[in-house]
């Protein structure tokens, strides 16, 4: 099952290009017309306002579901059965149907927090930096997903959502 068309063209056979995500098909069902393949999800779904069952990772799990029951009655005898499912989620952006789930007051914050760090891998460090001194994810801000980094409050709500 395939969910974003974003990265088609970067990373899928020439042949195969003009194939649209299987995540497209769901959200026209549901009266939801998908973002074009030059807008990655992430930059999309914040402002879409999408209900839990409309989502990513609400689509991937009907359908891992949906095959696991049937798949003692398929077509596949008695092969073994090995899936592989990857959930976006929890990923930026953090705007999703569960925003209300949990009070941003009551998410703690440990020792290390908005702590730089410094043993950490030359990536983790500057992306400590990045977001420590505000910076925002950029396919996400594209869609609307803005999130304060630089105080606890700001992150108390990141965490929340």
């Amino acid at each position: 099952m395939s969910v974003e068309d974003f990265h088609r063209p970067l990373y899928t056979k020439r042949e195969y290009r003009h194939v649209e995500a299987d995540y497209n098909t769901h959200l026209r069902k549901h009266g939801i017309e998908p973002p074009s393949w030059k807008i990655s999800y992430e930059g999309w779904v914040a402002g879409a306002n999408l209900p839990e069952e409309i989502t990513q990772a609400g689509f991937l799990g009907e359908s891992a579901s949906e095959f696991i029951r049937e798949y003692p009655s398929g077509n596949y005898g008695n092969q073994p059965l090995l899936m592989y499912l990857n959930f976006f989620e929890p990923h930026p952006p953090y705007t999703g149907p569960f925003n209300d789930l949990y009070d941003p007051e009551t998410m703690p914050v440990g020792p290390a927090f908005l702590q730089r760090p410094e043993s950490g891998s030359l990536v983790n460090r500057l992306r400590a930096d990045y977001y420590m001194n505000g910076g925002l994810n950029p396919l996400g801000a594209a869609g609307g997903d803005f999130h304060d980094t630089t105080t606890e409050a700001g992150w108390q709500k990141l965490r929340a959502q």
